[in-house]
Formats: structure tokens, sequence, C-alpha cells
């Protein structure tokens, strides 16, 4: 069967038709958290800064995605349903397009239409009536941005793999285990990273570092290459991260003034390397969702 826009199209629709209630109360009860949360932090001093309006955003869309993407495809694991969806004249990837089309295009399309006003309600509340003074969050291509929206897209993959996985509690499930795996990644990542470079946090090292001093308008006032004693400190983080290097206490005086080194950051060139990885998996978690779907259509 040749891949078809239109059938895609009436997946959609069919998609909708079929549970217009329960997306529109689960949309419902979104807005009603955001703007708990929302006048919580107007109880704060600060307001609602432009930082607090992005995380809040972002977080909501994530959490309600993630729990509506558990769903999409969850009538393959029922009975009835299940065979009423297998039996539709569709193939697995238009399928499987109609399930992606709608977690990653509408499902944050109306949830910017929903949500957003109730933000821009509270932040008129903050600066206007509460007399405070924090910017709008408007949406700009910035790292943080990016970062959250890709961790977005990463979760929308991992759950619709979930859901033709797991056949109850789809959504606590997958939550579990994507949890215990980073975790897992993270706990492990400083063993391998002692076993690469052969340091032992606890052992202090001799190694060349160099040193720059700088006044209170970050002019440089002197630069030293000296051999220092310091400890490698491996922070319980992802792989492909810097490491910070902790001087072992040692201060200088300069023009009557003290200096301390406090810690020095080991940056990996690498890096990208492991966001290009995590973007990779995106269509290697969708390639498998098409594989499990089409073992149950078969």
């Amino acid at each position: 069967m040749q891949f078809s826009i239109h059938r895609v199209w009436l997946l959609c629709r069919k998609q909708w038709a079929e549970n217009t209630q329960l997306y529109i109360l689960g949309i419902l009860a979104t807005a009603g958290i955001i703007s708990a949360v929302l006048i919580y932090n107007m109880f704060d001093k600060r307001g609602i800064p432009l930082i607090t309006q992005q995380i809040i955003f972002f977080t909501g869309l994530i959490i309600s995605g993630a729990v509506f993407t558990s769903t999409i495809l969850s009538q393959f694991n029922e009975k009835v349903k299940g065979i009423q969806a297998l039996t539709l004249p569709a193939s697995t990837l238009e399928k499987l397009t109609a399930a992606i089309i709608y977690g990653l295009v509408m499902l944050p399309a109306i949830y910017l239409i929903v949500i957003y006003p109730f933000i821009a309600l509270a932040h008129y509340i903050d600066i206007d009536i509460l007399g405070r003074f924090n910017d709008l969050y408007v949406f700009k291509a910035n790292n943080h941005s990016v970062e959250l929206g890709s961790l977005f897209i990463i979760t929308q993959a991992i759950m619709l793999l979930g859901s033709v996985v797991f056949r109850r509690y789809i959504f606590i499930k997958t939550t579990i285990l994507t949890i215990v795996i980073t975790v897992g990644i993270t706990l492990f990542n400083p063993y391998m990273v002692e076993k690469t470079i052969v340091v032992r946090s606890t052992v202090p090292r001799n190694i060349t570092v160099k040193e720059q001093l700088y006044n209170g308008d970050n002019k440089l006032l002197s630069t030293e290459n000296a051999p220092r004693k310091v400890d490698v400190n491996y922070l319980y983080s992802a792989p492909y991260q810097d490491l910070n290097i902790f001087n072992s206490g040692r201060s200088k005086v300069y023009n009557g003034v003290t200096y301390s080194s406090d810690d020095i950051r080991a940056t990996n060139p690498y890096a990208n390397i492991f966001y290009i990885l995590l973007y990779l998996a995106i269509p290697f978690l969708w390639i498998i969702t098409w594989f499990r779907l089409r073992e149950k259509q078969l």
C-alpha cells in the first residue's frame, strides 16, 4: 500500500472524533494546573520572572505531551479496539505518521493557544497590579529553548514507543524505565571517566595550570603558567560533559588583593557528539515503534 497524505489526514480526524471529550478534559486540567502554578509563583517576592515563565511553559508541555502521547496508540493493546484499529485500510507507516503529527504538531499548537494566554495574564497581573519588573516570555531560538524543545521531542518519541510496548500503565512504566536508564547512565559515567583518564578523585595530582587574574572591571591583571596540586571532582552528569577540577585551596596576593582559584573546568571538545546521538535516537525510536506496530498488524 502506497503512502497517502489523505489517509493520514483521515486518521487524524478519526483520532480527534473518537477522543474529543477526553482531549478537552485534558486541556482544561492542564490549564488548571498551570494556572495554579502561576498563582503560587505570584506569592514569591520576585514574582514570575522570564526564566520561570519559560520553565513553567515547557514543563507543562513536556509532561502533558508525555501523558497525551502515551494514549495515542494504546488502542492497539486492547482486544476490541485493537482489532478495529488493525483492520483500518491504512499502512503501519501512515498510522505512525498520524501519531507523530498529533504529538509534535497538533498538541504543541493547542497547548500554545490555550496555555500561553494564562501566562500572559499572569504576567499582566505581575507587572501592572503587583508592580514587579518582569519581562513576558516570548519564544526565541536560544540554547535553553532549543534544549527544552529537544527534550520535548525526545520524550514524545520515548512515550510513543512505550505505548506499543506496554499494555497497561503505559505512562507510569515508560517513565520509570526512562528514569532508571537515565540515572543508571549518569551514575555509571563517573566510573567510566575515572577508568579513562586513570585518576582517582581522592588522590591529588600535579598538573600545569594557566591562571589568569582579573579585577572587578574584568580587566586581565596577569597570566601565570605554574604547577598546581588539584583534585578531580567527578560530578554525576551525562556523558561528554565537562569535568570540574578543584584547586587545593591555593590563593595569591596581587597588589594587596587576595585572589582565590576556586576551580578549573576541563572542557570536553567532543560534547556535541552526545547531543548528536540524542537527536539520532529520535528517528531510531520511531523506527522501533514502526516495527513493533507492524508486528501487531501482522
